[in-house]
């Protein structure tokens, strides 16, 4: 959860983020794959670290994770 956390920019007006830096193959396999299943779905997915900690939501129509 924290490269993600890392990776996620300020949010744009619509409320998505953007990623600000390169994740590793592994991190961005599972985001993509996150994103597959929540478009498959038509479902939010959020997505928290180790500690229950929440780190952010993608939604499928928006296009984009969101923070809240």
């Amino acid at each position: 959860a924290e490269p993600l956390r890392q990776a996620i920019t300020p949010p744009a007006a619509d409320g998505t983020f953007a990623f600000t830096n390169e994740l590793s193959p592994s991190v961005q396999r599972l985001i993509e794959e996150i994103m597959t299943i929540s478009h498959q779905v038509d479902r939010q997915v959020a997505i928290y670290d180790s500690h229950g900690g929440f780190v952010a939501r993608y939604r499928p129509d928006l296009g984009g994770f969101i923070k809240n």
